[in-house]
């Protein structure tokens, strides 16, 4: 069993994650949007950090799916300024708790690299300057999919519901192969 169909059996999961994805090649935005939807994650999308901040600003991720070269600067300084207009917005909504440990915390969006930088002086850059992860390209979308799934249970966020057939199954891989629900008519397709 592929990580896409271990993430789709999540049933805990009743809360659909937000992700954005900040992607300036549109092959590989349509690729990631296309697998995380499926998934049931709900999808926005930017080309440029700028469009990355006013997403952000506009849509509330949960995670976002960052790449380090973007046309408008680079993805570390994106980063930075995602985690800061976050931590802005938390403390303006009154969202922390006391000591910042209860309720949101500035901490709480999860921001996954995703970069055909791969040196280890870059993966270790990309965590020290507030990354939750780091994927190098080219990647395996069932690696994405666990990744988003790992990081989100990490941070306390929610995870995305699991994509539902006609009657109530779950949908299993790329296949569409479902699993019965045992409501009547349910079958195998």
């Amino acid at each position: 069993m592929d990580a896409t169909a271990l993430a789709t059996d999540d049933t805990d999961a009743t809360a659909r994650a937000t992700v954005l994805i900040v992607e300036d090649e549109p092959g590989i935005a349509d690729i990631l949007r296309i697998t995380l939807k499926y998934n049931g994650f709900t999808v926005h999308g930017a080309s440029t950090g700028r469009e990355a901040v006013a997403a952000a600003r506009e849509h509330r991720p949960d995670l976002v799916l960052l790449d380090v070269m973007l046309p408008d600067g680079n993805g570390w300084e994106v980063c930075r300024a995602l985690r800061e207009q976050h931590a802005a917005r938390v403390r303006a909504e009154g969202l922390a708790g006391p000591g910042g440990t209860q309720g949101a915390d500035a901490d709480d969006l999860a921001i996954i690299f995703v970069t055909a930088r791969d040196a280890p002086r870059d993966v270790v850059a990309g965590l020290a300057l507030g990354g939750d992860d780091y994927i190098t390209k080219p990647f395996g979308v069932d690696e994405v999919v666990a990744r988003v799934h790992a990081v989100l249970r990490r941070t306390g966020a929610v995870t995305a519901a699991p994509p539902t057939g006609c009657c109530g199954t779950r949908i299993w891989r790329w296949t569409r192969r479902r699993t019965p629900c045992g409501g009547p008519g349910c079958r195998w397709s």
